[in-house]
């Protein structure tokens, strides 16, 4: 059986892996007049380190910039998201072509 609720709860990740886990609700707007996704921060920290850390702090920084009852993210603004993460992260394609 596959139980399915128009509520998401989620640990705060990077923006992709929000974005991700909140699809399921898609299938509910036309039926339920309240959707709602949560992202919240682990109280004990809980956070990987590494880029996993820093796509979350990304995250956070990027998020604060909206408001998210009135605003839908479009296209453009996950490519201004992964653009400033790629420019803090060594992805090791800068050393490829020598930049």
């Amino acid at each position: 059986m596959d139980l399915d609720f128009p509520t998401v709860l989620r640990a705060m990740g990077p923006l992709d892996s929000i974005v991700q886990g909140s699809w399921p609700l898609q299938s509910w707007r036309g039926d339920c007049p309240m959707v709602v996704s949560v992202s919240f921060v682990p109280t004990d920290g809980g956070t990987p380190p590494g880029v996993y850390k820093t796509a979350i702090g990304q995250t956070s920084a990027f998020l604060a910039g909206f408001d998210l009852e009135h605003e839908l993210l479009q296209s453009l603004h996950f490519a201004q998201y992964f653009e400033a993460l790629f420019n803090c992260v060594d992805t090791g394609l800068r050393t490829r072509a020598g930049v």
